[in-house]
């Protein structure tokens, strides 16, 4: 929707949010093990730029798919936001 068309430009479109999560503590980064999430022993700066490097190294200018580099999981602050967002949406 931002008309933007070169690659770098819309993966910071990408990024941006996940990592506006991740520093406001709303989740956390991890990999998905066993079908349980697993938390990365890092920072959110520093798991923003994991996912970052990660993506240019990996993937360049594509996309990647779901979960190719990280899996975001709500802390206890994301789920008491996300629960009135769905009460609101619930409510009409």
């Amino acid at each position: 929707l931002s008309g933007a068309t070169d690659a770098a430009t819309l993966r910071d479109f990408t990024l941006s949010p996940g990592a506006e999560v991740l520093r406001e503590g709303l989740m956390v980064a991890g990999d998905v093990v066993a079908g349980d999430h697993v938390p990365w022993h890092a920072s959110a700066d520093e798991a923003v730029e994991r996912i970052r490097r990660e993506w240019l190294d990996e993937w360049g200018d594509d996309v990647p798919t779901p979960g190719a580099i990280v899996w975001l999981s709500n802390t206890p602050a994301g789920d008491k936001i996300a629960r009135a967002v769905l009460a609101r949406e619930e409510r009409g």
